[in-house]
């Protein structure tokens, strides 16, 4: 059961805002004044209360402190705080506040199904850094710094017997430091099972390291070709490399989805807005694959108990209806409550330029007639 579904089981009203959390280099105090007014301000225009207007208000005046551009969701249900993220990157839908009987969770999804988590290794020769990150949340998870031996680390530029047996000394030392590295990764990945590695510093450590690694490690890894820790060293060469690795590893989710839809010639996939329903109303969706954009200004009902949702009333089968709340909004939240993924999709991306399908559990009937 997703983590959100215990969450909309709770009767409402409900209040929310998502909000732009970056700074205005010009007049940033101005700017997220205006913000924290205009998100309070349009709650209160859906009815929320004064104490969910307050705990909003409230909360919207302490900064993150989170780098630019950043966004921020929170959810507000009897003048307490129940939820409050922030996510590093842009906004992935416009701003939005309000207050109803269901919130909507529709951006929080949105920044949550493309928060990947990753490792980052900064090497270098006496040692190593590891910090565990997400792809649209700021600052690590988890850090580990590998303090390797420091003596004799550099070598000597005489020649001679003597100085091999220096230079091959000096190589051992490295290549422990790498192994202790190599370690730390290697636990990394079994413990948090990130996405992948990337792998910076030195060009000499980083040759050590990949030769350490596990090989559940060194199947994950992307090395970006630049050393970190060099003096005046930028960050940009390395969060190009992430940044790469992301829009791939999205990219491939979106194919493994869209992939889904046609396995065993469709029959296992629903497409269009009320065939959906049908399908989350028996809890016959695995996966739904979402185009928020698409679907407009489409709403449907939202149920306080099984079926959920519903595109009219006496599909309710005897649950009371919470509200007309816009379709993707509903359409999240009785996945939320049938443990059915959500994938978000853009424009034109679904077969037949469809808003929303479905990948469904069992299929619909049998292959061909009388099968």
């Amino acid at each position: 059961m997703s983590d959100f579904a215990e969450l909309l089981r709770a009767p409402g009203p409900w209040t929310w805002a998502y909000v732009d959390t970056s700074e205005d280099i010009h007049d940033p105090v101005r700017t997220t004044d205006l913000r924290r007014r205009s998100a309070v301000e349009a709650a209160e225009r859906a009815g929320a209360s004064e104490a969910d207007a307050g705990a909003l208000r409230t909360a919207l005046a302490d900064p993150q402190g989170v780098p630019s551009p950043s966004a921020r969701y929170l959810l507000v249900r009897g003048g307490q705080i129940v939820l409050d993220e922030t996510f590093s990157g842009p906004l992935v839908g416009p701003e939005s506040a309000g207050s109803g009987p269901l919130p909507d969770l529709t951006p929080l999804k949105r920044h949550r199904g493309g928060d990947i988590r990753y490792l980052r290794v900064d090497t270098a020769r006496d040692g190593g850094e590891l910090r565990l990150q997400r792809a649209r949340r700021a600052g690590d998870e988890d850090q580990t710094t590998v303090e390797g031996r420091t003596d004799t680390l550099h070598k000597a530029s005489a020649g001679g017997w003597a100085h091999r047996r220096f230079h091959e000394h000096v190589e051992a030392i490295w290549k422990s430091n790498q192994s202790e590295v190599a370690a730390e990764i290697d636990r990394a990945v079994l413990e948090h099972s990130p996405a992948f590695i990337v792998v910076a510093g030195d060009i000499k450590a980083r040759q050590l390291l990949l030769e350490e690694l596990g090989e559940p490690a060194r199947a994950i890894v992307v090395e970006a070709g630049v050393d970190s820790h060099a003096d005046g060293a930028s960050d940009a060469a390395v969060d190009e490399v992430i940044r790469q690795e992301l829009a791939r590893i999205e990219d491939e989710e979106l194919r493994q989805a869209l992939d889904r839809l046609g396995n065993d010639s469709g029959r296992l996939a629903e497409h269009g807005v009320g065939a959906v329903v049908h399908a989350l109303q028996s809890a016959q969706a695995d996966l739904v694959l979402v185009d928020p954009i698409g679907l407009g200004e489409r709403t449907l009902l939202a149920l306080d108990a099984e079926p959920w949702v519903a595109t009219a009333p006496e599909e309710s089968l005897g649950a009371t209806v919470l509200g007309e709340v816009p379709a993707a909004t509903a359409l999240v939240y009785a996945a939320e409550l049938t443990d059915a993924d959500v994938h978000f999709v853009d424009p034109g991306e679904l077969p037949d330029a469809q808003p929303v399908a479905a990948v469904l559990r069992w299929p619909t009937g049998p292959a061909t007639p009388g099968a």
